[in-house]
């Protein structure tokens, strides 16, 4: 049941981490660290409880104490982060009456047990000594008419309660996630990037080579590479659309890259900007926008892949 926990959580991590979606929530950076914080909470917890499920009882008082102080802090702490996970993504997520019933049991045995209010109500608590053992304790309650009540706490029972209540939660926040995924698949799904490039792409480019090696007409390449440049505007476009640009940090490299050749070569053919290319040199560039586009074409295949699954 322990592993069935780590499992979602790394399932969230996954997600969070998928450019498109890091790239939102890292520009909020409380929101960021709350996130992570919050995961690695879920995480040190799961730890935490699993190693006093499965542990040996100590023969020591006082560590027998720190265990099950430190078991119900953790059980504690553990919905905090399951909150402010759900709180960060945007999630309406509610705990059970189970978890709660936990929460009050920790604040009335180790959270505040001198001193707990509630309103104008106040009761004290107090764990038997001698009830001490691994499945649980005796706790002894002041009620708010001066008469006193005890509650046999099994605490072996309360660790089941919580991770099943939590694993169904996490599981919640993973549904949400996946649906929202697949939401924003479906709505882009029909638009294909590779449909922004037309099949006569090795024609344009061929203009662009006629233009560099022509004496006497390089309009002819002007033309085409300023053509060739309007479709990756259209690209850059779609893709900030989608959340893709610029969250994605290869397609910017590739991007900038091909952008920057392109532009050269833009000045290049336009007598009336200053270029430092010569023939050759555009002729190189012109080589490198055809291999780059290439390379370009396969990742965007790959997002349509993605996209249509």
């Amino acid at each position: 049941m322990f592993k069935e926990i780590t499992t979602l959580e790394n399932e969230i991590r996954n997600f969070i981490n998928t450019p498109r979606y890091q790239y939102n929530l890292i520009r909020d950076n409380k929101r960021w660290n709350q996130l992570c914080s919050s995961l690695d909470i879920i995480g040190d917890t799961t730890l935490a409880i699993e190693s006093y499920y499965n542990g040996k009882w100590p023969s020591d008082t006082g560590m027998q104490y720190l265990l099950i102080y430190g078991l119900l802090q953790a059980i504690f702490i553990q919905q905090d982060a399951l909150k402010h996970i759900a709180e960060a993504l945007d999630i309406n997520l509610e705990l059970d009456a189970e978890l709660r019933s936990i929460r009050n049991l920790r604040n009335d045995s180790i959270g505040h047990p001198t001193k707990r209010r509630a309103g104008e109500k106040q009761t004290s608590h107090f764990i038997s000594r001698m009830s001490l053992h691994k499945d649980g304790f005796t706790l002894m309650s002041s009620t708010i008419n001066d008469s006193t009540i005890f509650r046999n706490i099994n605490l072996i029972s309360i660790i089941e309660k919580q991770i099943k209540s939590v694993k169904f939660l996490l599981s919640q926040v993973v549904k949400v996630l996946k649906d929202r995924e697949k939401q924003h698949k479906e709505k882009y799904s029909h638009m294909k990037l590779m449909d922004i490039f037309p099949q006569t792409m090795s024609y344009h480019f061929s203009k662009v080579f006629e233009g560099i090696h022509s004496k006497h007409n390089k309009t002819i390449g002007q033309i085409d590479i300023e053509y060739i440049s309007e479709l990756y505007s259209k690209l850059k476009t779609e893709l900030q659309v989608r959340g893709e640009y610029p969250a994605n940090e290869v397609l910017v490299y590739e991007l900038d890259e091909i952008d920057y050749a392109i532009g050269e070569l833009i000045k290049y053919f336009d007598e009336s900007k200053s270029s430092k290319l010569n023939d050759k040199d555009a002729n190189i560039f012109a080589h490198f926008v055809e291999r780059k586009h290439e390379e370009i074409v396969q990742i965007l295949k790959e997002i349509d892949e993605e996209y249509s699954s």
